[in-house]
Formats: C-alpha cells, structure tokens, sequence
C-alpha cells in the first residue's frame, strides 16, 4: 500500500486497499479494517470502476463478516447479483474477488437459504471448471452451510469433508481454518461431540497462530458448548492492544527507530506513527521508556 501511494500508481490503490483490510478484518482492528475498505471505495468511484467497487464492497463485507454484521454485510454485496453488473465486468471469475461465498454465508445466517443457493451454485460452477481448489473448498464450505439449513445433514457432512480434501492439495490455510470452525459446529450441533472438539481444535491452533480474535473467540465459545477448552492459549494483549498495536509497540521497546519499524514490516511511516501513538494511549503511557515497564514482562 505505501509503495503504491509513495509511486503515485493511482490505478492499483482501490484493490490494494480493499486487501489491506483483509487481514485486519480477520484479527479484529475492525477500524483500521474498515478505514482501508472505505479508501478503497472512494478511489473506485473516482475511477469509475466497477471491478474495483466490487473489490471494495467485498473488503466492507468482510469487516461486517468478522464482526458478526450479517445484515451489513447483504447490503453491500447484493447489488452485484445484477447479471448485468457481473456478466459486463467479469465478476464471476472464481479466486479474483470472493463476493459470492461472503454473501452466501451471511445469507445462510440470517434464515435466507434459498437465496443463498442461488448466489452459490454460479461460484461452484466456476470453481469446479477452473479446477481451483481454494475456491472448491469455499465452494464446499458454503455448500455444507446451505445444505445445514435445509436440513440436509448428511449432504452437508458430505461437503465439509469435501473442502477439507480439496484443502489437502495446498499448505495450511484461512479457508481450511474457516471450514474446520464450520465443520465443528455443525457436529457439534449434531451431537457429535468428540469429533467436533477435533475440528474445532484444528480451527482453534490455526486462528491462534494467526491472532485471527474474533474467530478465536467464536471457536473457543463452539469449544465449550462442546464441554471442551482450547488446547492452548497465546498471551493476552495488554489494555486491548491490537495485534498491530502491540506489533509495533513490541519493535520500538527494542529501540528501532519508527523508520526501521516501517521498513520491517513494509509499512508507512505514518502507520507506525499512528500505531504506536494509540498504544501508548491505551497503556497509559507518553515515550517509548514506558513500553518496558508495561509489556517488559509480558516479552
């Protein structure tokens, strides 16, 4: 993103934007999420782009998504079911901008199920002609959400271990965390306890190693209404730190400059700046002296 904005490549800056947000989304910094994603659309709309407000609206949608939003997250992707919008711009390319299993899911959610199949089956159809096996397992994943809701338990049990098996083709995965947490819940909601506390372990370690909160905490609530705990737990945050607070927070304890900080993790100067000011904030705390009294021990 910085080198992008720092090139003035104006052309890129809606979608990288839009991915920056990925991430975020998925660790709980919903602000900083959220901000990314609303950058991107503004310069989507300056470039009259639909391909990019769809980029746009999906970064929206999984930001909605993490925080639990269904509702919000329809709203702003529903308009692209217009065939006219993604035949014209080619939005149905599987694996390029991941509108339809989002929507799909949040639809599920919220009782829409018919809905739901309808915004599914293009995306599957897609995915099974390219052979790409990312979007077969989303593709799977959304299918065992669907079939759940019509009642279809063993074509749902069918298609979570689908997309586990497609997941097998490639290293260890967001998509293959998403489907252990979605596998697991539905066991669990089968009474299949002791199998869905595996999958949910499995979902649990991943989501861990990747600070991913707001699904660790969904993953750890699934976990004790199995009568289970998770299997391990990583140190807490102090005074709610983001994991990029504390990231940063965490470099210049150790004495590198903002600048070197930046550079480390390909990161603007500003970023660090803004990141850092906001942990001190929270931790009470003017200079950089302070982080060792408040995370000395924790490190």
């Amino acid at each position: 993103m910085s080198l992008a904005e720092d090139t003035d490549q104006i052309s890129i800056l809606a979608v990288v934007h839009s991915v920056t947000a990925f991430p975020l989304a998925g660790r709980g910094d919903f602000e900083a999420a959220e901000e990314h994603a609303r950058t991107a659309a503004r310069h989507a709309r300056v470039l009259g782009d639909v391909n990019d407000g769809a980029f746009a609206a999906t970064a929206l949608a999984r930001v909605h998504t993490a925080r639990g939003d269904d509702e919000r997250a329809v709203a702003e992707l529903m308009p692209y079911v217009s065939e006219e919008i993604v035949h014209r711009n080619g939005l149905e390319e599987a694996g390029i901008v991941a509108w339809r299993p989002l929507l799909c899911e949040a639809l599920t959610r919220l009782g829409r199920k018919d809905e739901a199949l309808d915004v599914l089956m293009p995306y599957e159809r897609r995915a099974a002609e390219r052979q790409r096996w990312l979007e077969q397992a989303s593709a799977a994943r959304c299918r065992g959400l669907v079939e759940e809701a019509h009642g279809n338990r063993e074509a749902a049990d069918h298609a979570f271990r689908t997309g586990l098996r497609y997941c097998e083709q490639g290293e260890p995965c967001w998509e293959e965390a998403l489907l252990h947490l979605s596998y697991g819940t539905f066991l669990r909601r089968a009474r299949q306890r002791p199998k869905a506390v595996a999958e949910l372990q499995a979902a649990h370690t991943t989501f861990l190693r990747l600070q991913a909160t707001p699904y660790l905490e969904r993953c750890t609530a699934e976990l004790a209404a199995c009568g289970g705990t998770a299997a391990a737990r990583g140190p807490v945050r102090p005074a709610g730190l983001t994991p990029q607070e504390l990231t940063v927070a965490r470099r210049a304890m150790q004495g590198m400059s903002n600048r070197e900080i930046a550079q480390e993790l390909v990161l603007s100067v500003k970023t660090i700046e803004y990141h850092l000011a906001n942990a001190y904030m929270k931790l009470g705390i003017t200079s950089r002296m302070g982080l060792v009294g408040k995370l000395g021990r924790e490190t």
